[in-house]
């Protein structure tokens, strides 16, 4: 038998120490009774926690991987949203135990790599489909157009057929003005043909009024009197006296107020056209100082004698009466203050006691008769109805009773009362009266040498005042022919006068008959039946060259001129 070595020992005895352990376990230790060792398990104070075990949402590792509630089991399913626009994807999802940013609980996005494309988005002329409904560049997209359907081809859309698009569809335009798109004759901007009923210019008012001023043609059944002129129709402001109807009235463009009667400024006879009750055919009504019947006189003087009556600041004592005035014949037997002067029946006139074709003078005492720019104290008064204001007694014209318009304005200052063949050696007389500022020199009932076997009779009177006015008053006069009027001699072509005329239509705002700078005033009257004497009856007042004309207008201060120093300002 062999020995076993000295060195075997103690492997025998360790072999034999192990074989007398027998069964016996060693140790396991699980304080959280998991089933999982503790050197296993990720927490051994927490049964929920060890490997293998299913992750939960509880807070806790559950399956020992390093992660808390990752995958849980009882989680939610998100889909990811990779372009964070709050909508995510079919096809890339995640468990979690709630949302966090780039999770969400919807599939929608239809591109996740734009934020800008999701559903409910802004959509965009872009060929994209930003709101991910399945369609792009819808009508609603941004940058889209309005577009009309033009079914005549004329360039002009319709405007009750109207797409938005992206892109101009085939056979629609940008413009919406076509008001018959069935007619590709009919568009804005086509050649109008007025009154035919067809709107062809699609101005859309009315084809019977081509002015536009809201009035149809009278011609097409309107009320419009000129449709080529939109300022004439029934709604327009009247301009008066410029011959035009504006207001389609078809009244008298020169009758504004309707009475029958032109505007005298226009050649008619009404002196006030903008108040019906004022014309010629009107009744006048004397001293309210407007002139109703236009008859141009002075309506505080309503006998016509030149002066206004004393009741309204005149001097004339009696103005119904023409012989009953200022420096008029005081007849000492009729018991009337004809000459106004306080006294009754008592008369100063001195007689001439003229005889036929006789001439004496007068020589005013301390004042002098202006007239032609001179000053005249001696007065040459001849029976043949003349005063001359110069020494003519070696000349024909100092009594001359021919009458005639050369001399009269040739061959002396003068003033032609009433010139004619008169002949107070067979009846009447001549007389004259001086006044502290007027000479007054009276023709009573002096007959015309050829009147008809020398009868007739002739009154008249006129007053020469120290300011160069002359003032005539014919009471009563038979003789058809003569020359009445003043002359300065120094102008042989001077035009004649209608004095008649000029009486009943007075420059307005004039003192009298003339404007002070003439160098004669008259009327040469025949004794034919085209031409005779008209004035009986009549005070004839002239303003002879008298005063001063310093703006140059050609109307003296005493004659009238409102303002002397403008010559733009004239009665």
């Amino acid at each position: 038998m062999k020995s076993l070595p000295l060195m075997s020992l103690p492997l025998l005895l360790a072999g034999a120490l192990l074989a007398g352990c027998g069964d016996k376990e060693p140790e396991v230790i699980d304080d959280d009774g998991d089933g999982v060792e503790a050197d296993l398990d990720c927490d051994d104070e927490d049964p929920s926690a060890y490997p293998g075990n299913a992750e939960v949402c509880d807070g806790v590792d559950n399956d020992c991987d390093g992660l808390i509630d990752n995958a849980p089991t009882d989680g939610i399913t998100f889909n990811v949203d990779i372009d964070g626009d709050g909508f995510g994807v079919a096809d890339a999802t995640e468990v979690a135990c709630a949302a966090r940013p780039g999770l969400v609980e919807n599939a929608d996005d239809c591109d996740d790599a734009s934020a800008a494309i999701y559903p409910g988005a802004q959509e965009y002329c872009d060929n994209v489909d930003n709101d991910c409904d399945g369609e792009t560049d819808e009508s609603d997209a941004r940058g889209a157009l309005p577009y009309w359907a033009d079914g005549d081809g004329d360039g002009f859309g319709d405007a009750a057929a109207m797409v938005t698009e992206c892109v101009q569809p085939t056979g629609y335009v940008t413009d919406d003005t076509d008001c018959d798109d069935d007619d590709g004759d009919i568009y804005p901007g086509a050649a109008e043909t007025w009154y035919d009923g067809v709107d062809s210019s699609c101005h859309g008012r009315s084809d019977y009024d081509a002015d536009d001023d809201g009035y149809d043609a009278e011609d097409y059944g309107g009320t419009d009197c000129d449709d080529a002129d939109d300022e004439f129709n029934p709604g327009a402001a009247e301009v008066w006296y410029d011959g035009e109807d504006q207001d389609c009235a078809d009244d008298n463009d020169y009758d504004a107020d309707a009475d029958g009667e032109d505007a005298d400024d226009y050649g008619g006879t009404d002196c006030d056209d903008d108040d019906a009750t004022i014309n010629t055919a009107a009744e006048d009504t004397w001293y309210d100082g407007i002139d109703q019947d236009c008859a141009g006189d002075n309506d505080y003087d309503a006998d016509y004698d030149g002066y206004e009556s004393d009741a309204y600041g005149g001097d004339d004592c009696d103005d119904t009466d023409l012989a009953v005035r200022p420096y008029a014949w005081e007849d000492e037997e009729d018991g009337i203050d004809n000459d106004c002067d306080g006294t009754v029946d008592v008369s100063s006139a001195t007689d001439f006691e003229f005889g036929d074709d006789s001439n004496d003078s007068v020589t005013l005492t301390n004042w002098t008769f202006d007239i032609c720019g001179g000053a005249y104290s001696d007065i040459y008064v001849d029976s043949n109805g003349k005063i001359n204001l110069e020494d003519v007694s070696g000349n024909l014209d100092y009594d001359d009773y021919s009458e005639s318009t050369s001399e009269f304005l040739q061959n002396s200052v003068n003033v032609s009362v009433m010139w004619d063949d008169l002949n107070p050696g067979v009846g009447g007389g001549v007389y004259y009266v001086e006044y502290s500022d007027a000479l007054v020199v009276y023709w009573r009932e002096v007959p015309e040498y050829l009147y008809p076997n020398g009868t007739g009779s002739n009154t008249f009177s006129v007053t020469l005042h120290a300011d160069g006015w002359i003032q005539i008053d014919y009471d009563s006069v038979d003789s058809l022919d003569s020359i009445v009027g003043w002359s300065c001699a120094t102008d042989s072509s001077a035009p004649e006068v209608d004095i008649s005329e000029a009486l009943w239509a007075p420059v307005e705002g004039s003192a009298g008959l003339g404007q002070g700078t003439e160098a004669a005033y008259y009327e040469y009257f025949s004794d034919t039946s085209t031409d005779p004497f008209d004035l009986n009856g009549m005070s004839v007042r002239f303003c002879g060259w008298s005063g001063t004309d310093g703006d140059g207008d050609g109307w003296t201060d005493e004659c009238g001129d409102p303002d002397d120093s403008d010559a733009n300002v004239t009665p």
